[in-house]
């Protein structure tokens, strides 16, 4: 079995009293819950602190669903129902899941099947795929040995993190359940869930994985690692809303770059104007040549700061072209599906 090491870690803010249990990404931030405080962090893309969100409930695994532009949420001893928040994390809405009484842990992973459009669920002993109506729920792996603790859904394809006595497991599978391989994963970091980073430009035959972890019980962690997965690639579906915008708050700052530059052209537009006035009434009052002169020197020595200007507002204007979601490079492959166990 091969031994999967961190290429990055990064240090999350702690309290060694509360542990973070969950972590989600939308595309823009990445979430992580503290259900001990029933609030969720809001971090950005380098994981510095942003936010602090007060729920409702102590949620503690969370996933996006990049189809319905919300998140799904599960409380802690909470094992039959999960719950629908909307993209401020308020919650709108929740699902029961039917048909699991005889599992009695509480929920330990979260994931969104983004091909199938259902949700994956992992117990202790059993990871679950269900309907976003609860009803349909289907077992798609066992352990015998250990219990599960965490789950991804990364179509066509699944991961699922296990802790055996002392040692914890990473293991790929395919959709149809079979298995690819494992790794061995350090036990010094408990690993507390575990998500694909989408939002990248390299082959995706080589995915991004992000742990996050608790070393020695009280010191949050994220653990950035490789996987290299052959010949095969992920789904287009898992980077597709990479593409789109990222909330309100992206639109804003979009918004609000677009805007002054279109307020500094304007205060540009009033400057030559002025400058080409101030020539007309030049050549018309003065009769000495040298007077023109050194007034078009001024005029000139204005026009080059403007052109300077103008570059510094042309670069501004080609980040905002990166940022827009229209520039987006994904496209959906017809052909690159797989069969779900509920399709």
């Amino acid at each position: 079995m091969e031994y999967l090491e961190p290429y990055n870690i990064i240090t999350l803010p702690s309290d060694c009293c509360k542990r973070y249990s969950g972590i989600a990404f939308d595309g823009c931030f990445f979430y992580v819950t503290l259900p001990q405080d029933c609030s969720i962090y809001k971090l950005d893309k380098d994981f510095k602190y942003i936010d602090c969100i007060k729920t409702g409930k102590p949620y503690s695994n969370i996933c996006y669903d990049n189809t319905e532009n919300c998140f799904w949420a599960s409380s802690v001893n909470i094992r039959d129902r999960i719950y629908k928040l909307d993209c401020k994390l308020n919650e709108i809405d929740y699902l029961v899941i039917c048909q699991i009484d005889s599992l009695c842990s509480a929920i330990k992973g979260l994931s969104y099947n983004c091909l199938s459009n259902t949700l994956f669920v992992a117990f202790d002993e059993n990871i679950l795929e269900i309907s976003k109506d609860g009803c349909h729920v289907e077992v798609i792996k066992k352990s015998c040995v250990g219990a599960f603790t965490s789950v991804l859904s990364i179509p066509p394809y699944y991961v699922t993190v296990k802790q055996c006595g002392k040692t914890q497991e990473i293991s790929l599978y395919s959709c149809d359940g079979c298995f690819i391989k494992s790794f061995c994963f350090p036990i010094a970091y408990i690993a507390e869930d575990i998500l694909l980073y989408p939002c990248i430009d390299k082959d995706k035959s080589v995915i991004k994985l992000i742990i996050l972890a608790t070393k020695h019980f009280c010191y949050p962690k994220i653990l950035l690692l490789t996987v290299n997965i052959c010949d095969a690639e992920l789904c287009c579906c898992n980077y597709d809303f990479c593409c789109q915008s990222c909330n309100e708050d992206t639109c804003k700052y979009i918004n609000d770059l677009i805007e002054s530059i279109a307020l500094v052209e304007t205060a540009l537009s009033h400057i030559l104007n002025a400058e080409g006035e101030k020539l007309q009434k030049a050549v018309e009052v003065s009769e000495d040549v040298c007077e023109l002169m050194d007034i078009n020197k001024v005029i000139n020595k204005t026009i080059t700061n403007i052109t300077h200007l103008e570059q510094i507002l042309y670069a501004k204007l080609d980040v905002v072209n990166e940022m827009h979601p229209s520039e987006c490079g994904c496209e959906k492959k017809k052909n690159n599906k797989c069969k779900s166990p509920l399709s």
